[in-house]
């Protein structure tokens, strides 16, 4: 695991907090802190962000390609293929043509070597109940997506959607939506009279909802990084200020809740700035959030995907943070792979687990709901861990088997990576709970 190292408060570029802060950490911090800043602070303006850039991008996790991992294909549907993803992108406010960055953020886009990726541009909370500003928003979302399509090739495929920031709730992805579609006939007026109506209809016009960073709490520091993603609240308020009633929230707060189906188990600045360097465990909002998944799959009773972003804010970084099993790369296909949980983070081992039954001899993949009479047998590859309803059932080198169970349960494989300490993560859902309990045990990923 590369080691993590602070960086300079956006407002000063001097050493004395990196000096500091290397007070508090052993030897082998200092030095690497000491070598990160000296790169940094040799630069002219900017040197600050262009630090941040380099210690987010050099401290995340780096998977395989995934092209080594191969899915399985169910059978009678076309082959399954393993594409690598992004989630959180955003370019610079204002004019990307006369902008020093704009050769950095091609240059970016076409050395990411990613699949495809989610433009997600961000938006205020109640944003659309000034007319205005509606058709503003709508406007800058059409340019900016037009200045991507623009880029030569090679890059990724951009997929629409948005990001709803509420600064006193959180925030919330809506993946795959087209705004000016969902806005070409719905006006302010008619979301000032009902807040709620802007998520129902995103849904109705396919987007999918996704909370994102659900768990991320202020953390105490010394410095923080520019874009303060450890100082500031970025949780979901709904589920992190348990003294409060959920009607309390807002209606669309309630409405986006109600109506999600991803939670954002990864993200890279969270996971680099505030788990790993302020909480010095990585992994430490991947572990929360993928419980809260399973707890949720079990809760609504309807399948839940994990997602991941490396949520650049300058659109200067990419990083492949999420794999999604889908026979072509089309948005229609990778759509669908996300609504049939064909979705691993982090990492792309996982998306090679196989599942058997019984004695049958034909594999299940990421994503499938099975059912057992006596037991069911998980393989893949390497070392793991096994979650069933959100608690560990074990670790193992890749091979278990579990008797089945007459409820309907949600199992997890978390795969401990090569050459590191990183952990892939996969979330999967279950099937008709609220019906009648079936006489065949089942267990679903």
């Amino acid at each position: 695991m590369p080691v993590m190292s602070a960086a300079v408060p956006a407002s000063s570029c001097d050493k004395a907090p990196l000096r500091r802060l290397a007070v508090a950490k052993s030897s082998s911090f200092w030095q690497v802190t000491t070598l990160a800043a000296t790169a940094a602070l040799g630069l002219a303006s900017g040197g600050c962000q262009t630090m941040q850039t380099y210690i987010g991008r050099n401290a995340a996790h780096k998977p395989p390609a995934a092209a080594t991992v191969t899915p399985v294909t169910p059978a009678g549907t076309p082959t399954l293929k393993l594409w690598a993803g992004d989630a959180g992108y955003h370019l610079p406010e204002g004019d990307l043509k006369g902008s020093l960055d704009l050769p950095r953020i091609i240059e970016t886009i076409q050395k990411s070597g990613l699949d495809f990726v989610f433009f997600t541009p961000a938006v205020k909370s109640r944003f659309y109940e000034d007319q205005s500003n509606l058709e503003s928003t709508v406007q800058k979302w059409r340019e900016a997506r037009q200045f991507l399509e623009t880029i030569p090739d090679p890059k990724p495929l951009f997929l629409p959607g948005l990001e709803y920031v509420d600064k006193n709730n959180g925030s919330v992805s809506l993946l795959f939506l087209d705004l000016p579609l969902l806005l070409a006939d719905l006006k302010a007026q008619n979301f000032r009279q009902s807040p709620q109506l802007f998520f129902y209809s995103s849904k109705a016009f396919g987007a999918l909802l996704s909370i994102n960073t659900p768990y991320s709490t202020p953390v105490k520091l010394p410095v923080d990084a520019p874009d303060r993603f450890t100082s500031v609240d970025r949780s979901w308020r709904l589920w992190t200020e348990t003294g409060r009633e959920p009607k309390s929230f807002p209606p669309e707060v309630q409405a986006a809740d109600e109506l999600a189906y991803g939670l954002e188990a990864y993200s890279i600045p969270v996971s680099v700035w505030r788990d790993h360097y302020g909480l010095d465990n990585p992994l430490h909002s991947v572990h929360l959030v993928l419980k809260k998944l399973d707890d949720e799959i079990l809760r609504r009773k309807r399948r839940m995907v994990p997602l991941a972003g490396s949520d650049s804010r300058n659109g200067r970084h990419l990083h492949p943070t999420m794999f999604v099993a889908a026979p072509s790369r089309t948005a229609q296909a990778l759509r669908e792979g996300f609504l049939r949980g064909r979705v691993c983070i982090r990492s792309p081992e996982p998306c090679g687990l196989r599942v058997y039954v019984d004695d049958e001899g034909l594999p299940h993949g990421v994503g499938e709901s099975v059912r057992a009479k006596q037991r069911v047998e998980v393989r893949w590859q390497g070392e793991g861990e096994l979650f069933r309803n959100g608690e560990s059932y074990g670790a193992f080198d890749g091979h278990v088997t579990v008797p089945a169970d007459s409820q309907c349960t949600v199992a997890r494989v978390s795969r401990k990576a090569r050459k590191s300490s990183a952990w892939g993560a996969s979330a999967r859902r279950c099937g008709r709970i609220g019906s009648r309990p079936s006489k065949t045990p089942s267990m679903s990923r």
